[in-house]
């Protein structure tokens, strides 16, 4: 190996070439001995002229850069790089965990991810132990197991009071089920004749739970839909009543909301609305507009103070509306 070694020195210039040597072996150590100011051994002289020609050919930017490059896979740089894919894969794992991922099939043995509570939150009309059965969650099974769709779909399937269902995690084993429950605006008849059942409805227009014994009955009622309360077109039906009670949740003073008991959909007469201190009907017509409802609180603050008019609603037998454009009339009994 150190013949090999020499032999490239001498080609590349750095050795001199061998000569024949004469005087036998101490004329040979005589010509290679060191002077005395030289130094003893010449592989310094030559590492010294390697690394001079390698410094000519390299340019000092090449080496900052091999530098850099060098810093950049440091212990430390590698640990953050790995820390920081750990911590993506975990992100992607809980975000994504209604999915059904070998990681997550893996993680469903593991008893500490038992669930031991389930828990339901919002509540008011509803049934807790109702919606914990319609759930399909069972204690003692996965977190990872549990579907948010499949939970929804089932507990508003189960319960027509619940309009949305959240499923909320808490690490490691508990369930909340927090349900948003309809508000009701108002009561409706269905079904041909009247049918006699009655449904809640919300504001947009949709019934969504009939009324069982002990249900709260203080809200208007519309009657006179013959659909059931299913049908496509029980919203439009519904569309002018709701209209009419949303222009009394102003609660002017002469027609506040709770002054309306009834609101009867006639195919004469259109919407029929009665009052629950009197008796008389109000003819509105098919539809309800914000210049009719305006002019229908003008007339009953004239008929709620008799003696600066000279007139009493007690005497009122109807109040029509529909029967001229921009005309009011009211019919009064003398009996009254």
């Amino acid at each position: 190996m150190v013949k090999i070694i020499r032999t490239l020195f001498i080609k590349l210039g750095f050795l001199p070439r061998k000569k024949a040597l004469s005087g036998g072996i101490d004329a040979g150590r005589s010509r290679f001995s060191s002077p005395p100011n030289q130094p003893k051994s010449t592989n310094k002289t030559v590492l010294r002229k390697i690394n001079e020609w390698w410094l000519t050919r390299k340019p000092a930017k090449k080496s900052a850069q091999i530098e850099i490059k060098r810093g950049i896979f440091s212990p430390r740089t590698l640990w953050l790089l790995w820390l920081g894919t750990a911590g993506m894969v975990g992100f992607w794992l809980f975000s994504s965990i209604d999915g059904s991922s070998l990681v997550q099939r893996a993680l469903a043995h593991i008893d500490l991810f038992k669930i031991v509570v389930v828990s339901v939150e919002g509540e008011t009309h509803s049934d807790a132990e109702q919606i914990r059965a319609s759930s399909g969650i069972m204690v003692s099974e996965s977190m990872f197991s549990v579907s948010s769709e499949d939970v929804e779909y089932a507990v508003t399937s189960a319960n027509p009071w619940i309009a949305d269902v959240e499923i909320i995690r808490r690490w490691p084993g508990e369930i909340i089920i927090e349900v948003d429950e309809y508000e009701p605006y108002a009561l409706m008849t269905s079904g041909a004749g009247g049918g006699g059942r009655l449904f809640y409805v919300d504001r947009r227009g949709h019934p969504f739970a009939p009324v069982v014994a002990g249900d709260d009955l203080d809200f208007p009622v519309i009657t006179g839909i013959e659909l059931e309360p299913d049908t496509a077109g029980t919203q439009e039906q519904l569309s002018e009543p709701l209209r009419f009670l949303n222009m009394l949740g102003g609660n002017d003073p002469n027609l506040p909301a709770q002054s309306v008991s009834e609101i009867h959909l006639d195919a004469e007469h259109g919407m029929v609305v009665h009052l629950v201190e009197y008796p008389f009907p109000i003819f509105l017509g098919t539809q309800i507009t914000r210049e009719k409802y305006h002019r229908l609180r003008k007339v009953l603050e004239v008929l709620y103070k008799p003696r600066r008019h000279g007139m009493n609603i007690g005497t009122v037998d109807y109040i029509s509306m529909d029967y001229l454009p921009d005309k009011v009339i009211i019919s009064t009994n003398e009996s009254g």
